[in-house]
C-alpha cells in the first residue's frame, strides 16, 4: 500500500494540514506524486465528495440506457448463433392475444440483411414479440406451408457448439443439450403439438408469458426450427413489427433518451475537472 492520499494544503513546516478536508471526502490510498512548492494545495482526491456522487449518479443513467437498448426486442431477441450474427433470421410479431394468452394474429419479418440458417444450411432462428396491447402471450401455433419446421435432427442452437452461441443460461433449464427437441427450444420456451418431421409447432412460454407492449417495449423469447422457412410460409402477414421495428444494435428510443443525457453529463463533468487543475 502506497502513502495516504488525504486533501489539504502543507503547512510551513512540509506537514500535513488535515484541517481544511472537504465535508464528504474519504480517505483514499495511492502512490504519491509531489509537484509545485511545499505550501501548495495538490489535487484533491475524486474517491468521495460532490464529485464522486455525481459521478455516480451518471454512471448510472449510462448503465440504465446500455441495459435498456439491450432488452432483446426486435431481431435482437435472438443471440448471434453460428453465422446469424445480427440476431434473429425470422421475427413474428403477435399482435392480438386471447383471453386465455393464445397468440390469434401476427406478422413476419426476414432479417436485413437476409441471413439464412444459422449453420449455414437448414436450421433457422426465430425470435417472437408481443405487439398486443392487453394480454400476456402464453402460447401460439405457428404452420410453414413450406417446410417441415418440426424435423428436429439434434443440431438445435442449444447443443454448446457454435461459436458463436447461446450461453447454457439461454437454453431450456441452463443447461446444453442435444435431445430433441429441448436443443431448439430456450429458456422459458418449449415446444407441443407437433410430430416428427411436421410443419407445425404450437410454442409455449413460461410463467406469466411474454408481456403485452406498453407502446415502447414488450415481452420476447426466442427459438429455432428445423429448415429454412420463409416469412410468407407462416401465414399471417409479412409487414409491421409494431412495438420494436429496430434492427440489430439498434438502441429503442426510450434507450436513446437515457443515454443521451448521461454521456453529455459525463462530458460536463469532465470538462468541470479540467478546469479546477
Amino acid at each position: 500500500m502506497g502513502p495516504q492520499l488525504i486533501a489539504g494544503k502543507m503547512d510551513k513546516n512540509g506537514q500535513m494540514d488535515k484541517n481544511g478536508l472537504d465535508n464528504g471526502s474519504t480517505i483514499g490510498y495511492s502512490n504519491m506524486v509531489w509537484y509545485g512548492k511545499p505550501k501548495r494545495k495538490f489535487r484533491q482526491p475524486i474517491y468521495g465528495g460532490k464529485s464522486m456522487k455525481l459521478s455516480m449518479v451518471v454512471l448510472t443513467m449510462v448503465s440504465a440506457a446500455v441495459m435498456a437498448s439491450g432488452a432483446g426486442i426486435g431481431f435482437n431477441a435472438c443471440p448471434a448463433v453460428g453465422v446469424d450474427t445480427a440476431g434473429c433470421e425470422i421475427l413474428v410479431s403477435v399482435t392480438a392475444v386471447s383471453s386465455l394468452g393464445v397468440g390469434t394474429a401476427f406478422f413476419v419479418a426476414t432479417n436485413s440483411p437476409d441471413q439464412g440458417p444459422f449453420d449455414g444450411v437448414e436450421d433457422t432462428l426465430i425470435g417472437i414479440q408481443n405487439n398486443s396491447l392487453v394480454n400476456a402471450l402464453k402460447s401460439i401455433t405457428l404452420t410453414s406451408s413450406s417446410t417441415a419446421i418440426a424435423g428436429f435432427d439434434g443440431d438445435g442452437a442449444c447443443i454448446g457448439t457454435y461459436a458463436p452461441g447461446p450461453t447454457a443460461a439461454q437454453c431450456l433449464g441452463g443447461v446444453f443439450t442435444s435431445t430433441d427437441p429441448n436443443d431448439y427450444e430456450s429458456a422459458g420456451v418449449t415446444f407441443s403439438g407437433f410430430t416428427s418431421g411436421g410443419s407445425t409447432i404450437t410454442i409455449n412460454f413460461a410463467g406469466a408469458g411474454l408481456a403485452a407492449s406498453n407502446g415502447t417495449s414488450c415481452g420476447s423469447a426466442w427459438f429455432d426450427v428445423e429448415n429454412a422457412p420463409t416469412a410468407g410460409s407462416f401465414g399471417g402477414g409479412t409487414a409491421g413489427t409494431t412495438c420494436a421495428s429496430v434492427g440489430p444494435g439498434t438502441p429503442e428510443p426510450a434507450s436513446a433518451m437515457l443515454l443521451a443525457p448521461g454521456l453529455v453529463a459525463l462530458a460536463l463533468l469532465a470538462r468541470k475537472r479540467r478546469a479546477a487543475r
